[in-house]
């Protein structure tokens, strides 16, 4: 679905690159205030730097959005530093344990004045999220999860509120595609949202290790430090769906790297205290987050 068009060796760029930007300003003028660009790393960076400048001159306020699955992290880079406003990240595939989404994070970080990436359940290049579960909603919920902890931004499917499982296609899906579900989980979405948003370390891209405790189960923990050093936060996910696990820290202020009074935000089940010795038991797939602010 996507055309062919020589934008690095055109024979007359000039008029070419003036075309896009004609386009740009066509729906500048409509009132259009974003962009997503698909496969965005297979225009020259050269192009986009181009748009990008002259629309930002005329409206700063307007976003870029690019497409990056699929390519590779230098390309990713190379497209960011070209004017983007946003970067997808692949986070939506990782199954917890491998380290790619945190060895690509800590690349990006490292390569970039500013990472601002978006997450997403599902996409129409992807299963419907429901179907690939199979409507288990502890999996779900530890995948929008994981996306708010990791991503500024949170990219939801139309119809993913009402549970649908048919897959998107961007030619032949209409309204004669809506699913007549009986389910409704846009009170679970709204719910989940207002939390990220209380929070500004999970409304940016910043700095994620992985933390290996000693005496606990089947978890994975994951430290996010804010871009600017102030706040704290311990993703806890027990990656077992079937059965608890037990997660320990001996001091968990050693695991925060910090001496500031903990809290429990977790959306479900939330402690009312977190004790320098720290022992739980995590229901099957529950995530905990703990969180931490400089006084």
């Amino acid at each position: 679905d996507l055309a062919h068009i020589n934008n690095q060796n055109s024979i007359d760029k000039k008029n070419l690159y003036e075309y896009w930007w004609k386009l740009i300003k066509f729906y500048l003028e409509l009132g259009f205030d974003g962009f997503r660009a698909d496969a965005a790393y297979q225009i020259p960076t050269e192009l986009w730097k181009f748009i990008i400048s002259r629309t930002k001159k005329e409206n700063t306020n307007v976003l870029f959005i690019a497409e990056t699955l699929g390519c590779t992290v230098d390309k990713t880079i190379a497209v960011a530093k070209s004017g983007f406003d946003y970067i997808f990240n692949s986070v939506k595939y990782w199954n917890y344990i491998d380290n790619w989404p945190l060895e690509q994070l800590t690349e990006l970080l490292t390569s970039l004045k500013k990472v601002s990436s978006i997450g997403f359940p599902e996409s129409h290049d992807t299963e419907r999220l429901h179907s690939e579960l199979n409507d288990d909603f502890n999996k779900l919920n530890a995948k929008i999860l994981s996306l708010i902890f990791f991503s500024e931004g949170l990219m939801i499917t139309s119809g993913f509120e009402y549970c649908y499982k048919k897959r998107l296609n961007v030619v032949t899906t209409t309204e004669s595609d809506k699913e007549n579900t009986g389910k409704d989980i846009t009170g679970y979405i709204k719910h989940i949202l207002e939390f990220k948003r209380k929070y500004k370390i999970l409304n940016e891209d910043s700095l994620i290790i992985k933390i290996e405790p000693e005496q606990s189960g089947n978890v994975l923990v994951l430290l996010k430090i804010s871009t600017d050093r102030t706040e704290r936060c311990l993703f806890i996910l027990n990656r077992n769906f079937s059965g608890y696990e037990r997660v320990y820290f001996k001091n968990i202020f050693d695991i925060f790297r910090a001496q500031y009074v903990p809290y429990d935000i977790s959306v479900d089940y939330p402690m009312e205290y977190i004790p320098k010795e720290f022992e739980y038991y995590l229901r099957p797939g529950q995530v905990k987050i703990l969180y931490m602010k400089e006084n």
